[in-house]
Formats: structure tokens, sequence, C-alpha cells
């Protein structure tokens, strides 16, 4: 009994979406649960990176003839790579968390983490609205 009881706790710990090293899986349901365990899980990786997803990447730029304007990639210095590797850990968690079918919807062009957040978020809490008026 001991034994067939560990085997159980030890398959629920196992499950998909239910790892403290891998992000909750969506599938396409109980997107309000999905939302919040992601939100978590992405704080406790990194605070930061809930950050980014929550504000949105820090863009790299410099100053020429008093406009700010982006910096091209050779031009990024220690501070704009740790700022734009936050974005891609960010995005990563993100892909690694959703259904093919799903990343497809939210795919087509290139997105920070920010984008893609709130636009789940509209996709998924549009249609939650539509089913409990």
């Amino acid at each position: 009994l001991v034994g067939s009881t560990v085997v159980n706790l030890m398959s629920n710990i196992i499950t998909e979406g239910h790892s403290i090293s891998r992000p909750p899986y969506f599938n396409g349901r109980n997107y309000t649960e999905w939302k919040e365990r992601m939100r978590v899980f992405i704080q406790s990786v990194d605070f930061k990176l809930w950050l980014v997803i929550k504000n949105g990447p820090k863009v790299p730029t410099k100053l020429v003839d008093n406009k700010e304007v982006e910096k091209s990639e050779d031009e990024y210095d220690e501070d704009d790579m740790k700022s734009l590797e936050l974005e891609a850990k960010a995005k990563n968690i993100l892909h690694c968390a959703l259904n093919p079918d799903i990343f497809e919807i939210f795919s087509d062009d290139p997105k920070s983490a920010k984008q893609m957040w709130d636009e789940l978020d509209r996709f998924f809490f549009d249609r939650l609205s539509i089913f409990n008026l």
C-alpha cells in the first residue's frame, strides 16, 4: 500500500503540466487556471522574466541627433544582451507551454513575450466572457 501510494504521488508530480522544471502546458482548456499557474511558474523561474512579460522588453536604444533610435546588434553592450536574453527566455517559456495548434495561432509574426501574453489573454478571455453571459 505504501509503495503504490508513492508511485501515485510520483505520477501526479511527473505528469505534464505539474512540474517545477517545465511550464504548465496549455491545450486550450481551463485558460484562467493555466494563466495563474503560468504566472507563478514564470515568477518562480526568474521574477525578471515575469516583468518582461508584464511590461514588455527593453529595446536597446541610443541617441542620434537628440533622437532615440534602436541600436544595431553589433552595438549591444552587456546590459542590452542581458535584457534581450530575458525576452528570449520569456518567449521560450511561452512557446514551450502552448499546444502546437494554439502556438500556431500566435506565431504568425515575430512578437514580444508581452504581445503573446496579451493576445492569449484577449483571445481566451473573450471566449470565456461569451460563455459566462
